[in-house]
């Protein structure tokens, strides 16, 4: 029967607010089961010993795929779904365990309908500036959930009679009435594969207005993404930086992994970047993009800068990201600094639209 746990892998800082995620499995008795039932290689620590490019990418391929095939493999149950919350550190377990059976019921509904699965939360309120007490206070409160998983006191089994009845139920129409916002080339297999944990930013479909990134959708071929990371990146030249990310803590291989309640900061041209922790996965891409891919095998950062390089050749990576355009009025700041309300899209590199008070005073 379909349930959730909190992976406390992907709970984390973000903005000032405790990050929450539940992933949602099925089992056997559940409709089109077998779509995250895969069967995957077991990938040695050490990794795959044959030469890779300067990119990451093996050099053989057939030679990659035969050792890949010649591995020991073990099925694997895949999260169905991932979402994310974003809340006060001070939120008591059960309140986060009746906030995941909400949106399980929610995704299971449409998962039986065969509905794309959208899961939005109420806006975050993000803070312009995180101190030190309080990342500490978030930081304890994640030492805390990952005692209570270690105690298996955050994974919801519904009961037979509740999905039974949610089996039956049809989706309500719920999300934002904005404009869509897409980014990347789109999720699937491809016919190559590179190291997940060496940054990268894809030309294919930059975004095409400017908002909030609050899905994202990633395929790995094989390994674990131990600490995933995708988000908006902007490029000037040979310069690259990164306008913001979301992290996901670890990604799973065999079926395409979605993520909603994600919070990233977009604007019209930002061009896709991934990247993961040193280890062992391998994300699918093909060489069909219509421009290059860039990359560097270092950690990104929001609001770094770098020179990054040339891939020298076209790839489409498996990732894809959507999203809403965010508007709204001001209630009691008409200027910021002397600077019309309207003219402002960020506050000490935080979106508006993630605000909801500016030195106490709402917005």
């Amino acid at each position: 029967m379909a349930y959730f746990k909190v992976e406390t892998g992907g709970c984390l800082e973000k903005k000032g607010l405790l990050q929450v995620r539940f992933s949602m499995f099925l089992d056997e008795s559940d409709k089109n089961f077998k779509t995250h039932y895969v069967y995957v290689a077991v990938m040695p620590d050490s990794g795959y010993p044959g030469e890779h490019d300067k990119n990451g990418s093996p050099v053989d391929i057939k030679e990659f795929e035969k050792w890949i095939d010649n591995l020991p493999h073990v099925w694997q149950v895949n999260p169905f779904h991932n979402h994310f919350i974003h809340v006060e550190p001070t939120i008591k377990d059960n309140e986060i365990m009746e906030i995941g059976e909400k949106f399980l019921k929610e995704a299971y509904i449409k998962w039986n309908a065969g509905n794309e699965i959208r899961l939005f939360n109420d806006r975050p309120r993000f803070l312009i500036k995180t101190s030190l007490s309080r990342k500490k206070e978030i930081s304890d409160r994640i030492t805390q959930l990952k005692i209570s998983a270690s105690e298996g006191k955050l994974e919801y089994h519904p009961s037979k009679d509740s999905l039974r009845k949610w089996s039956k139920e049809k989706p309500k129409t719920t999300g934002r009435l904005m404009g869509t916002i897409d980014i990347g080339a789109g999720t699937g297999t491809r016919t190559n594969y590179a190291g997940a944990a060496y940054s990268r930013l894809d030309y294919t479909n930059p975004a095409n207005d400017t908002g909030i990134i609050d899905t994202w959708k990633i395929w790995i071929y094989t390994g674990t993404a131990t600490d995933c990371h995708m988000g908006c990146c902007t490029r000037s030249g040979s310069t690259v930086t990164v306008r913001d990310l979301d992290s996901f803590g670890p990604v799973n291989a065999g079926s395409e992994q979605t993520f909603t309640g994600c919070h990233c900061d977009v604007v019209t041209g930002d061009l896709i970047c991934q990247w993961s922790t040193p280890g062992t996965a391998y994300i699918y891409f093909g060489y069909t993009a219509p421009a290059n891919t860039w990359g560097k095998s270092e950690e990104l950062a929001v609001g770094a800068s770098a020179s990054w390089t040339d891939a020298g050749y076209k790839q489409l990576f498996a990732w894809y990201g959507t999203g809403t355009t965010e508007t709204g009025g001001w209630v009691n700041y008409s200027k910021v600094l002397g600077v019309a309300s309207a003219n402002i899209s960020k506050i000490d590199g935080i979106a508006i639209a993630s605000l909801s008070k500016i030195d106490g005073l709402a917005k």
